[in-house]
């Protein structure tokens, strides 16, 4: 039976495979036997050969046929700006938008070289004899991390696929870990090394590259690799823009580029940066290079516009011509933007600043894509426009260029720096020439008004009629595209009841899954409406000619009418309702809001006292505003003091007239006129000899004082602070005059006023106190202390009283717990070997806590880089505490705490009243349950004499005034604390300069303060003698005794564990619950305080639409009135 199973395999091998059935079975083990071998990871000259040979023609090869592809078709599908220096090599992302998720289109790729590595890896050492001789060869060969020959191909492969998918992290981290098992090879380690550079480039960590060159070595092979070495130092220049010297590895960059795209890009960079340098024979060279390769359209234009300007440098004119011919060519249509910018460069060059303007107007206007070319010629105009200080139109010029702008350009921060303060400007001055312009018709005679106002009707029914127009031609096209996108939702609906795909599927997602889930098919997705759509802002319709006319199907459109028609006719009434002098006007006046009636001209012109009185209010507001936000914003103090000056011209009797004056007199001492800066001191001398500012200015070392008045306000203020808190309020009023004396202008004077107001609160007096927060409420309405002296005073004009009462600081022995029995629930203070921390310690508002977190990081940073240290800020009573930890030891804390305490450590920059402290975590949570801070001071003095604790315990000395193992009973040192009111509205921490504190409201009448010095009677204690009784011999103890009180013992001590327990559960979830209220209001404020912002913003650009729009008819009307008078003059001439 096994004989004729073994016959008839023999058949069946010699029928596939055609030969003698016995050499076939032997065959077929080798080829068996050869996989097996193959397969195995042992390292022979067959396997590695093997791998090798596997890797290079299997997945290799589709792996790097990917990378091709994809590559391609990122180089040829990428939009650029060629107004600007270009990129030397394109990434498939925006780097002003980085990444949030890794992948792209360099994902096939990556997975084949993974794949590869995975597969075809030899780790395994080779065998050898033990007793044979190596030679060197063979020692560096058996050295190697890695022996499949081939495969650090798909190394490399993996590396730049993840660069060129914009991954620069993970790319970093490949083509480290490269160099690392390649260590041996040196020609392998480098080149990784020098595409480890182009990553940190990429990511812009220029000093981080820097140290990876300089582990290259001058003689390396990779350093003489034809093309790589050259294109990583171009870029490393370009990072550290250094252009001249980018040049010569440009030139040899291109020599040595392969790809017939990306070397005229890196021919068409290299023109860029000779042009820039100087080098025009070189740059015209590179263009001619660039214009030869025939490369794609938008760049084949962009280098011969760069060559035709280099030609006609000695004659401009002729070039600008040319240009501005090329651009009315139907061919260039679509890229005027790009032209038309040429030629404002040249006109620039002349300087012909006003056709200049002109073409960048047509730039900007010509722009379809709305891309990087119209943020230039829009940012061109904004410049032109500021130097001519024609701040109105330079502001709409950069808000343009700012929406378009990548936000890496060299100029961004400077354009939207620029455009806010426009945007605060612009406002103030539309107001003025407006009511210049209103008060100019009031002062005509009516005759010559009604003239105008019959001019500019004239003018809006002529631009009616050529809107009209417009709106004919556009509605054909309009038309057509409806009915095109009709038609494409008919085939769309037919190919889909066809096909059966759902909604959710879209093309490029084989898996079904809805497209916004894929972070990926989203990237692509915005790259490619970019590339064929542009930039463009976030509307409705952007796509739409007519944004008037509705798609939607006509079951719905009288809907959509009956909506327009009622928010037209409920607008119709608001503007007809009120008239211009705010009184009201019929709702129904003929013409008021018809802009072809004169009634709908003459309801803005100021022509009653009333009015003329609103509208110079509006002027007197615009020429303020102006000043403020020239000084203070745009720190231009010359127009600053054109605006005052012409306030003071104009309004001489000005309500606020002294401050005026102050601020020109300091403009003028800003910009070194001290003639006229006095000038401005003597008319406040003479004017206003009463007022605080008039006393300060008579001191003739005025200035130099303000110059330090930082400085001496924060001095005083602390001195102030200093007596307060010491019960002193004859020295704090003392302080605050002296302040208000000297420095009327100081910032902290609010404060000062704020403490001045609560001395009364030491001395018990209802009425002052409530006296002194009127003041305050009434001086410094814009400081952060109004708010809370807003509050104070509302609790005390509700009927509420002050009980007498202060500040006092930390008591040292006080436990933060309110149990009398906390001895006997929670255990001493223990030595355990477990993690440990440090806490620093300092009064609150004595110093930035702030700074000090910074100023503690950086010393764990600089002295602790083998530990992970969090530095964790929080609040102990009335000191902040700033938490370090964690340390494995408390060897290492005390180490710490050394180092800390030392000449160079942070502790003697600190203030005295800091302490800083080891302490491990069952003893921190100890601390926290409520053991005092003193108990464990008396711990560290018992436990850790073998640490050296003196500096430590001597700083605890100086902070908490005692001596060294000084022990406080705890209920003396709550006598000593003072009494504390439950219901005080005062915060209970000391005032600090930045004040944001809430009022905790009680159910109480009164209103109690801490008192500074606290006067209450001593615990009295009975002189009558106890009562005394027998006692009892004590009898003998039992087992049974013995037994029943160890049960007992452990019977309490579970249940004061227990009872330690809940009330740590119960302070933790009050914890929680506080925290998680305090994070409501938070969010509840940041949300009212953003839909406060968005509706100021929101009505601050519908005024600047508003004029815009007033602007356009004045200027169509005044355009209109000149042809009138040319038609005039030629019928005249006629």
């Amino acid at each position: 039976m096994h004989t004729k199973l073994i016959r008839q395999r023999h058949r069946i091998l010699s029928v596939l495979l055609g030969v003698n059935p016995r050499a076939s079975l032997v065959l077929l083990i080798i080829f068996i036997l050869l996989l097996l071998g193959c397969a195995s990871k042992k390292n022979t000259a067959y396997n590695r050969f093997y791998h090798s040979f596997t890797t290079r023609y299997n997945v290799y090869f589709n792996g790097k046929n990917a990378y091709e592809e994809a590559y391609n078709q990122l180089i040829e599908q990428r939009r650029e700006s060629y107004s600007e220096l270009i990129a030397l090599e394109p990434i498939v992302y925006n780097p002003s938008e980085p990444k949030k998720t890794s992948g792209g289109p360099f994902d096939a790729a990556i997975m084949k070289a993974r794949k590869s590595i995975s597969l075809h890896s030899i780790r395994s050492k080779p065998e050898r004899e033990p007793s044979s001789k190596i030679s060197a060869k063979e020692k560096a060969f058996m050295e190697r991390t890695e022996y499949n020959p081939f495969l650090h191909n798909a190394w490399m492969l993996l590396g730049q696929s993840q660069y060129h998918n914009g991954d620069f992290l993970e790319a970093m981290a490949t083509f480290a870990y490269i160099a690392r098992i390649y260590k041996t090879q040196t020609e392998l380690r480098d080149t990784a090394r020098l595409w480890q550079l182009r990553c940190y480039i990429a990511m812009g960590w220029i000093s981080e590259g820097q140290r990876v060159l300089e582990l290259i070595p001058e003689q390396s092979p990779a350093r003489r690799l034809p093309g790589l070495y050259d294109q990583c130092m171009a870029a490393n220049m370009l990072g550290q823009k250094r252009w001249k010297e980018a040049i010569p590895f440009l030139q040899q960059a291109a020599k040595a580029e392969k790809h017939k795209l990306q070397k005229a890009r890196i021919h068409y960079l290299l023109g860029q940066l000779a042009q820039q340098s100087g080098d025009y024979l070189l740059a015209v060279r590179a263009y001619s290079k660039v214009i030869r390769s025939n490369p794609p359209f938008e760049l084949d234009l962009a280098a011969r516009i760069r060559k035709t300007e280099l030609q006609g440098r000695d004659n401009p004119r002729p070039v600008a011509t040319r240009l501005e011919r090329m651009a009315r060519q139907y061919k260039y249509t679509e890229v005027q933007d790009q032209i038309y910018l040429a030629v404002g460069h040249v006109y620039m060059g002349l300087p012909d600043t006003t056709k200049a303007l002109a073409a960048y107007h047509l730039a900007a206007d010509s722009s379809k894509a709305k891309a990087a070319d119209y943020a230039l010629a829009n940012l061109r105009l904004g410049d032109i426009y500021m130097a001519r200080k024609l701040y109105t139109k330079a502001q709409p010029a950069y808000s343009a260029a700012l929406s378009s702008l990548d936000k890496l350009h060299h100029d961004y921060d400077r354009i939207n720096d620029l455009s806010t303060k426009l945007d605060a400007l612009v406002v103030h001055v539309a107001a003025l020439n407006e009511q210049d312009s209103l008060q100019r018709l009031a002062a005509m005679p009516e005759k010559e008004r009604m003239a105008v106002i019959d001019s500019a009707i004239a003018a809006a029914k002529k631009a009616a009629r050529e809107a009209e127009k417009r709106a004919e031609r556009e509605g054909l096209l309009a038309q057509q595209e409806q009915n095109d996108f009709l038609s494409q939702q008919d085939n769309r609906q037919g190919n889909r009841g066809s096909s059966g795909m759902s909604l959710q599927q879209v093309p490029g997602s084989t898996s079904g899954e809805f497209y916004f889930y894929n972070p990926q098919l989203i990237t692509q997705g915005k790259a490619l409406f970019t590339q064929k759509w542009g930039q463009r802002s976030l509307e409705d319709n952007w796509r739409r000619r007519r944004k008037d006319i509705d798609f939607t199907p006509n079951e719905i459109e009288s809907d959509s009418k009956m909506t327009d028609r009622l928010s037209s006719d409920a607008s119709n009434t608001d503007n007809s309702s009120v008239s211009p002098d705010g009184a009201d006007a019929p709702s129904n006046e003929a013409g008021a809001s018809d802009p072809f009636e004169p009634a709908y001209y003459l309801r803005n012109i100021p022509l009653t006292p009333e009015a003329m009185e609103a509208s110079n209010q509006i002027v007197v507001t615009a020429l303020e505003g102006m000043g403020q936000v020239f000084s203070d914003q745009m720190e231009l103090p010359d127009e600053a003091i054109h605006s005052y000056e012409a306030l003071l011209n104009r309004f001489p009797s000005v309500s606020n007239k002294v401050e005026v004056l102050y601020k020109l007199y300091m403009l003028y001492s800003q910009i070194g006129q001290p003639n006229q800066a006095e000038t401005y001191r003597q008319r406040i001398l003479s004017e206003y000899p009463k007022d605080p500012l008039a006393q300060a200015l008579r001191d003739p070392e005025y200035l130099n004082k303000l110059r330090n008045i930082r400085q001496y306000e924060q001095k005083i203020y602390q001195e102030a602070y200093e007596a307060y808190m010491q019960g002193k309020p004859e020295e704090v009023r003392r302080k605050h005059k002296e302040l208000q004396e000297n420095y009327p202008t100081a910032e902290l004077l609010p404060q000062m006023a704020f403490l001045d107001a609560l001395c009364y609160v030491l001395e018990g007096d209802n009425e002052g106190f409530k006296r002194s927060l009127q003041e305050v409420v009434q001086l410094t309405q814009k400081s952060d202390v109004a708010e809370l002296a807003q509050a104070m005073l509302a609790q005390l004009l509700n009927g509420r009283k002050i009980s007498k009462g202060g500040y006092k600081e930390l008591d040292w022995d006080l436990r933060p717990t309110a149990t009398e029995k906390v001895d006997s629930i929670l255990p001493p203070f223990s030595l355990h070997n477990e993690p440990y921390c440090t806490i620093l310690l300092y009064p609150s508002g004595s110093m930035d806590r702030n700074a000090i977190v910074f100023a503690v990081s950086a010393f764990d940073y600089a002295r602790f880089t083998r530990y992970t240290l969090d530095a964790i800020p929080s609040r102990r009573g009335e000191y902040e505490q700033i938490m370090i930890r964690t340390f494995p030891s408390a060897s290492v804390a005390w180490y710490y705490i050394k180092q800390a305490y030392d000449t160079d450590g942070y502790m003697p920059k600190l203030t005295d009243r800091a302490i800083l402290f080891p302490i491990s975590e069952s003893n921190a949570r100890l601390l926290d349950e409520g053991r005092s801070l003193a108990e464990y001071m008396n711990f560290l003095q018992e436990n850790f004499q073998g640490r050296d604790p003196e500096l430590l315990l001597m700083r605890w000395a100086t902070v908490s005034g005692r001596k060294l193992g000084e022990k406080t009973d705890e209920k003396q040192s709550r006598q000593q604390s003072g009494k504390i009111e439950s219901d005080s509205i005062l915060p209970t921490n000391p005032l600090t300069f930045d004040i944001d504190r809430s009022i905790k409201e009680e159910n109480n009448d009164s209103i109690a303060l801490p008192a500074a010095q606290p006067s209450l009677s001593a615990d009295t204690v009975s002189t009558n003698p106890l009562p005394s009784r027998d006692i009892a011999k004590p009898e003998p103890l039992t087992y049974e005794d013995t037994r029943h009180l160890y049960n007992s013992r452990k019977e309490q001590e579970k249940a004061e564990k227990r009872a330690a327990e809940r009330l740590k559960k119960q302070k933790e979830k009050e914890r929680r619950k506080e925290l998680k209220q305090r994070e409501r209001e938070r969010k509840e404020r940041l949300k009212q305080r953003k839909r406060e912002q968005r509706e100021r913003a929101k009505q601050r650009k519908q005024q600047l639409k508003e004029r815009q729009k007033e602007q356009k008819g004045r200027e169509k009307e005044r355009k209109y009135r000149l042809k009138e008078k040319e038609q005039a003059k030629r019928k005249q001439k006629s």
